[in-house]
């Protein structure tokens, strides 16, 4: 008989079906059975009471068998209250994009989450990976936008379901290798609303729906609304939950394929096995009433007594019931220092690096772009600096009639007044010295200025290559300042260049030689060294080598990344970097 609590039609009702006694020491027997504060820890822990009002109770609990790595000591003190998982397909770009921004606050990357650190919710998007093939040749759109997506916001993970298996045991197997701690586990899908401050707020009181919980219970907890199909919707587990249904998959597919179950998620494929085992390590809650589908219409959900709601398929919709809910964003992130209103206050600049996360539509760098993002993100997280990628201006550029690879300054001009510094590096540009500081860079430019007062005066920072006829824009500093916000308009009117030889790069030489800019730019004339080195001209110490055959530079940009890795292991290697 299943172990499980039950609730129905807005309260615990429970219904008798065999009377053996009189009533009167039926309903105190319940009473006691129900009641927390008369029953001891070790009885209710695990005691269960279904629809029937059947009681349960489980043997001693150094009787129940224990999952391999699962703690159970009932604390609830995880770093982390919620691990929050929405589990999609990968052309749910736009889905996943209104999800950040009501559940999060989040509407682009421009402050971007650095650090998932509020030690309150970690959340993730588990999206199923798809690779482009001739039968569906639209999934090479899809993924390029889908790597653009990954890049800017580094919250979506791709998954590999094998062997048939469903998107929740994937999202159930990445949560039992996750390395940080957390108490619960929400697994979603991208249609359901979930209100995550509530559930951390029921949490922290111990207490559902007005049903009392034991530490313990919450950590073995198994509670959603499984009665309803489909049952695609939120369901939560405790930590020590996932491991033990981890454990019993293999038991839990056999025994629901020689069932009449109507079902393919894992989830509910356990509740109907563990409902019939006994002992049962889990604490089991079929809630279609904190858990609940959508009716189509904000009536049908009380703010009260509702968690989350699945089936919504209009953004609109979405939209209305996060308010019908009263949700508030949860503030996830943890950025680095963000700029200061009076810098005067602080010696401390911000900076930002940035790059494009556009793949083009050759797909070229279909492979490479994401590794080359993350050498970026790598060098600015080591460093306390902000990294925003962008793709968007790239896309733009088709509208605007140029070739796109001015989205470069499109970018730029969104970013730059957001920080104190901007450094932006081409996608094909690879930072090999890690250990090279941005600051210690700016100090060096203030001596070739000739002092901090001259340095002042300097607001755009660029390397001409030695032998090249002018400069090399793939690599450059850009000071947030009405110099340089001038400077990008006057470089963005350059329509000669829109298609014309070097498009944007030709556009900021030519602007900077002229009297009006001149004495605004720091030229590092013949510098094949300082921060923009080709690959054939690197020495042992540079600190970026900047890939730009005339093919796809993706080969020699993964190749670059293989030998820091190498060199991590043994710095004593100096071989020069191939093309």
């Amino acid at each position: 008989m299943a172990l499980e609590v039950s609730y129905t039609a807005g309260r615990f009702g429970i219904r008798r079906t065999y009377i053996y006694i009189g009533g009167f020491i039926t309903a105190f027997i319940i009473f006691l059975l129900t009641s927390p504060q008369l029953v001891p820890n070790s009885i209710l822990e695990h005691t269960t009471i279904d629809a029937e009002g059947n009681v349960f109770s489980p043997p001693p609990r150094e009787q129940l068998v224990e999952s391999k790595g699962v703690i159970n000591t009932g604390n609830s003190t995880g770093k982390y209250d919620l691990v929050f998982v929405i589990v999609s397909e990968t052309q749910d770009i736009m889905r996943r994009k209104l999800l950040r921004k009501e559940l999060f606050g989040i509407k682009d990357n421009l402050i971007p989450c650095w650090s998932q650190g509020n030690l309150k919710v970690y959340y993730k998007f588990l999206v199923k990976a798809i690779k482009p093939n001739k039968k569906h040749p639209a999934n090479k759109d899809i993924l390029r936008d889908f790597k653009s997506e990954a890049i800017e916001f580094n919250d979506v993970e791709e998954i590999n379901p094998v062997n048939g298996t469903g998107l929740q045991e994937a999202a159930l197997n990445w949560a039992n290798k996750l390395k940080i701690e957390y108490n619960q586990l929400v697994i979603a899908d991208i249609y359901t609303v979930v209100h995550l401050e509530k559930l951390q707020i029921s949490f922290e009181k111990s207490i559902l729906n007005e049903r009392i919980l034991t530490p313990e219970q919450k950590q073995n907890l198994l509670w959603g609304s499984f009665s309803i199909l489909p049952d695609d919707t939120a369901v939560v587990l405790g930590f020590n939950a996932v491991a033990a249904i981890i454990e019993a998959l293999p038991q839990i597919t056999k025994n629901v394929e020689m069932t009449n179950i109507n079902t393919t998620n894992i989830l509910t494929k356990a509740y109907y096995y563990f409902r019939q085992k006994y002992p049962n390590p889990l604490h089991i809650i079929n809630d279609p009433i904190g858990i609940i589908e959508w009716a189509n219409n904000l009536e049908s959900v009380s703010p009260e007594t509702t968690f989350a709601v699945g089936h919504i398929y209009q953004d609109g919709e979405f939209t209305d019931l996060s308010t019908q809910l009263n949700i508030v964003k949860t503030s996830i992130c943890l950025p680095p220092s963000i700029r200061q209103v009076n810098q005067s206050s602080s010696n401390t600049s911000s900076i930002v690096i940035t790059t494009s996360s556009f793949v083009y539509k050759d797909n070229c760098m279909i492979d490479a772009v994401v590794p080359a993002a993350d050498n970026k993100r790598e060098y600015a997280q080591k460093h306390g600096y902000h990294f925003v990628p962008r793709s968007a201006e790239f896309a733009q550029q088709i509208f605007r009639n140029r070739k796109t690879v001015w989205g470069k300054i499109d970018a730029v001009e969104k970013i730059l007044p957001h920080y104190d510094w901007l450094f932006w590096l081409d996608i094909d540009a690879v930072i090999v010295n890690l250990d090279i500081t941005l600051e210690s860079l700016l100090e060096k430019f203030v001596q070739i200025a000739g002092g901090s007062k001259l340095f002042e005066e300097k607001h755009f920072i660029v390397a001409k290559p030695k032998g090249d006829g002018m400069i090399n824009a793939g690599v450059f500093l850009l000071r947030n300042s009405d110099w340089s916000s001038h400077f990008l308009r006057e470089v963005q009117g350059r329509k000669e260049q829109y298609f014309g030889k070097f498009y944007e790069q030709r556009a900021l030489w030519d602007v900077m030689r002229e009297p009006k800019w001149k004495d605004g730019a720091l030229l590092l004339s013949d510098d094949d060294h300082t921060f923009n080195t080709f690959p054939q001209r690197y020495e042992h110490g540079d600190f970026i080598v900047h890939f730009a055959p005339d093919g796809c530079p993706a080969k020699p940009v993964m190749m670059a990344l293989n030998q820091i890795k190498n060199r991590e292991k043994n710095p004593d290697i100096k071989e020069k970097f191939k093309t």
